[in-house]
């Protein structure tokens, strides 16, 4: 269609005429002729027992209306079908913020398929419009939530249709055993039941995932977990918060990977996995166990494939991960003299100092760096073959004494500054650290002699959320331009 759809701008900043509001508090034969001939009608529309029209007169009543801003309720109503609107835009646009949709209670009700086209606009990029679909034993709403304008809800609810979407995912544990997709995401609060194999069927999870307060030991549970759908404003979408015993993650979709060419390189990737994450996402993972530990293959996990940075990370790099991980080399660093050439992954703190410049190119190929990286007191000119995309820094020991993920200083002949892909996260175990304008979270002095005045025109690209170093150019970035400093 050719329509234009309503302006966000019109609907947020200037009020309805009243002759485009609907007042009444139900539609019936005796109240359709309130019903506003506007495009854009404003109201809360129920239709219920006391509706005595008909599906033809319903749609007749509707027909001039384009838009709805308020909210939709049919409960207790005689209809076996929902197709009483017009779709102008192939769809209708349904502003539903405050009071939503509610479809329940009707004994007869057969045909739902007025919702695929149904736009729910809640005018909030993460909470959805409150979707309730509940008790109409007729109804099969099995085939329709993963279609049309549905399949983009996350948190829509049903219950006690014919069929229902899937789980809700902070049901109990009994509802889990013959579904393999959650609404609602998945929350496991208070549980105690060890039990878990109920949610070892689980594909798809359409929502956060907030585990609390539980005897869980790990994620080994979600045998099949594939597909993962979730909605973030800088907000937590993965939290392990108060699980005494956990003390691994356990994810089993790290048992089948896969091999992808990545920069002329083979790397490992996950060929199980799916994430669609709309929005920028943050994990929590708190007090757990005290020897709660995080593989290497799943901190590339969480980084590559979820795209997560953390909130708080009470974690440990798990000690026994010796070795290379997978189709990946993993290094331990000690000099750059005794590091090898071939490492894809390093743990520990890398410092390249004067006499190191022979063996940089040993860092070309590193991708993954769990600790810090200094570069100091060299002559090098350029360093714009590094790889390295993430650093995560869990050890705060020396933190306080450094107080740098990145230190590059003192290099007079640097001439070629480029590391705008690198992803950063650094983590004190007690508290995360935030950044204010008082602490740089990296330190660039004596780059060399660019540009007028002793100004440097150099640029570190990170990325900041909620005070934290983040990841990946598609992001927002912040340019840190610095001094010539000795």
């Amino acid at each position: 269609m050719s329509h234009k759809e309503p302006s966000f701008f019109l609907k947020s900043h200037f009020l309805p005429a009243p002759e485009c509001v609907f007042n009444h508090s139900e539609i019936t034969s005796k109240t359709k002729k309130f019903f506003p001939k506007c495009g854009m009608v404003y109201g809360i529309l129920v239709i219920n027992s006391n509706t005595d029209l008909s599906l033809a007169q319903l749609k007749s009543v509707f027909k001039n209306m384009t838009t709805l801003v308020g909210g939709l309720i049919v409960e207790n109503s005689s209809l076996s079908n929902l197709d009483f609107f017009t779709y102008p835009y192939e769809y209708l646009p349904f502003y539903c913020k405050t009071y939503g949709l509610v479809i329940r209670n009707n004994s007869k009700l057969t045909n739902g398929t007025m919702l695929l086209g149904t736009r729910f606009y809640s005018q909030n990029t993460t909470k959805e419009c409150y979707v309730s679909i509940e008790n109409n034993e007729l109804l099969d709403m099995s085939s329709l939530c993963g279609q049309g304008e549905l399949k983009d809800l996350l948190d829509i609810r049903t219950k006690g249709n014919f069929k229902n979407c899937g789980c809700q995912g902070n049901g109990p544990l009994s509802e889990f055993q013959n579904c393999n997709t959650t609404f609602n995401g998945l929350k496991l609060l208070n549980t105690t039941n060890l039990d878990l194999y109920p949610l070892s069927n689980i594909t798809t999870i359409q929502g956060s995932i907030d585990i609390q307060n539980s005897n869980i030991q790990n994620l080994s549970f979600l045998t099949n977990w594939q597909f993962w759908t979730v909605k973030s404003n800088r907000t937590v979408i993965l939290n392990l918060q108060n699980n005494p015993i956990m003390k691994r993650l356990g994810l089993p979709v790290l048992k089948v990977p896969k091999v992808c060419r990545r920069h002329q390189k083979e790397v490992e990737s996950f060929q199980k996995f799916e994430k669609k994450l709309r929005g920028l996402g943050l994990a929590n993972i708190e007090n757990l166990h005290p020897e709660f530990c995080i593989t290497i293959a799943e901190f590339k996990f969480i980084f590559e494939v979820l795209e997560l940075s953390f909130l708080n990370l009470d974690a440990k790099i798990c000690n026994e991960e010796i070795g290379d991980i997978r189709d990946n080399v993993l290094c331990h660093f000690e000099s750059m003299y005794d590091l090898p050439y071939n490492c894809d992954i390093i743990v520990g703190n890398v410092i390249v100092d004067f006499g190191d410049e022979e063996y940089f190119s040993k860092l070309f190929n590193v991708w993954h760096l769990y600790g810090t990286l200094t570069i100091r007191n060299t002559n090098l000119k350029t360093f714009n073959r590094l790889q390295l995309s993430y650093i995560a820094y869990l050890d705060d020991r020396d933190l306080e004494q450094q107080d740098r993920l990145i230190q590059i200083y003192s290099n007079p002949k640097l001439n070629d500054f480029l590391m705008n892909s690198v992803s950063v996260k650094h983590h004190n175990q007690r508290k995360t650290r935030g950044i204010d304008s008082r602490q740089s979270p990296g330190r660039l002095q004596g780059l060399g002699n660019w540009g007028k005045n002793g100004m440097c025109n150099v640029s570190l690209s990170l990325y900041v959320l909620q005070g934290l170093l983040l990841r990946k150019l598609k992001l927002h970035w912040w340019r840190l331009w610095t001094t010539c400093g000795d």
